[in-house]
């Protein structure tokens, strides 16, 4: 039987990466697959466009057979910590036998070579610059790609990695173009268009996105460039819930500045002396307008806008140092939260039972009779990240019923 793992954000889940789910099923031919998944925040620095659980519903209708969830203290991490986490958490599965990632230039030799000649940083602050390689060293997927590559090495994985060229839009490309695969970049400005969330991001995208459009004209938009099974998802998500964004979480972390006027701020993970410097000099001047105006204001070229998102984020959060330290000190892995599975994958979950390296919570009441006190403190952060952004996304704040992380069920899904 042959397991393969892919890592992944889906934010949101697009036709590009239901096009990566059966490349890797048919490139390794396997038997299941299984999504290691950032949660409720991504890598970048911000809330994930939608809910995990959403997110994890539409990976499992399109062809994933488990999905788990990539703990928040590394998921909003440098690349470094991303791919140490998520590699940590497949191979801790015991079952998987391939990794499979997309890069820009599928060229797996190349991106090993890059790997063990450990050809920057990623933990670095600093912006790096685009080079003329025949690989772009500086382009997301690539830096993600090494970076899988070097967490095999660095935990003696015995998971085999295989990766394909990209395909359809860049990374970074704004437009939702017909006839491609669009970039997630491009999309999740259509998304907050819906609920009008972060307007300013609706002049990325190359279709009028003004206030005359309706929903119905989005919408049709958006089913262009996702699953069709996944757009009542969409819309179902759209009824009870906003798009968020980096601005979604501003009047929170002003508070919090507000509150703690004196705080340490090096505490927190990627806060260093000169970026905490930056923030208390900014503070001390008249409060920004927004969240991006904010983080605006303490770009340098020595610090990347990523790496000032993530510090940010870590502050709002209460990720601190030594949760990062704490992490570490379970191989980056202190538990594997299951959030949805196929309903055809049932031996899938049985082989996970018996092989698991880790503690495989399905139930969140258990946690505490499962879990060491250590290992449940980071479960812990993970549960009160969740239920923030769930208080954050729901529109129908007086008669939506707020579930809470403890009554979230698992979803279970059928592709049949």
């Amino acid at each position: 039987m042959i397991v393969c793992g892919v890592i992944a954000e889906f934010n949101p889940f697009h036709n590009g990466h239901a096009y990566f789910i059966e490349q890797a099923r048919h490139l390794t031919h396997a038997d299941y697959l299984i999504i290691v998944m950032s949660g409720d925040y991504v890598q970048r620095g911000e809330p994930a466009c939608m809910d995990k659980y959403c997110r994890t519903k539409a990976a499992v209708s399109v062809g994933a057979d488990a999905v788990f969830e990539l703990p928040v203290t590394v998921a909003t991490g440098s690349a470094e910590y991303f791919a140490r986490g998520a590699v940590a958490a497949l191979d801790a599965l015991g079952i998987v036998d391939y990794l499979c990632f997309g890069s820009e230039s599928g060229d797996l030799e190349k991106l090993q070579e890059l790997a063990r000649n450990d050809f920057h940083s990623n933990h670095s602050r600093i912006q790096q610059s685009s080079s003329n390689d025949s690989i772009d060293k500086d382009l997301p997927n690539n830096i993600l790609a090494v970076e899988y590559l070097r967490a095999l090495n660095y935990f003696h994985s015995p998971m085999k990695p295989i990766t394909f060229k990209r395909q359809g839009s860049g990374y970074h490309d704004t437009a939702a173009q017909e006839g491609t695969y669009c970039s997630a970049t491009a999309l999740r400005p259509l998304l907050r268009s819906l609920s009008n969330t972060s307007l300013p991001y609706a002049s990325a995208v190359h279709y009028q996105t003004s206030q005359e459009k309706n929903k119905g004209e989005l919408l049709h938009m958006l089913s262009r460039f996702v699953p069709e099974c996944t757009l009542p998802m969409i819309k179902e998500y759209y009824n009870n819930h906003c798009f968020l964004d980096l601005n979604s979480v501003s009047d929170l972390l002003f508070y919090h500045f507000l509150m703690h006027p004196s705080e340490d701020l090096t505490d927190y993970f990627d806060i260093y002396g000169d970026l905490a410097d930056k923030i208390q000099n900014a503070l001390s001047r008249k409060r920004p307008a927004s969240l991006l105006e904010f983080r605006n204001s303490l770009k340098t070229k020595d610090i990347a806008m990523t790496h000032i998102n993530r510090a940010l984020l870590h502050i709002l959060l209460s990720i601190k140092k030594s949760d990062i330290e704490l992490i570490k000190r379970y191989g980056y892995c202190a538990c594997l939260r299951l959030l949805g599975f196929c309903k055809e994958a049932s031996p899938l979950m049985n082989m996970i039972k018996t092989a698991s390296k880790c503690p495989v919570i399905t139930k969140l009441a258990d946690a505490k009779n499962k879990l060491p006190e250590e290992q449940l403190s980071l479960l812990e952060k993970d549960i009160a990240a969740s239920n923030l952004y769930q208080q954050l996304s729901l529109t129908n704040k007086e008669t939506a019923v707020f579930p809470g992380e403890y009554r979230q069920p698992i979803i279970i899904a059928s592709r049949s």
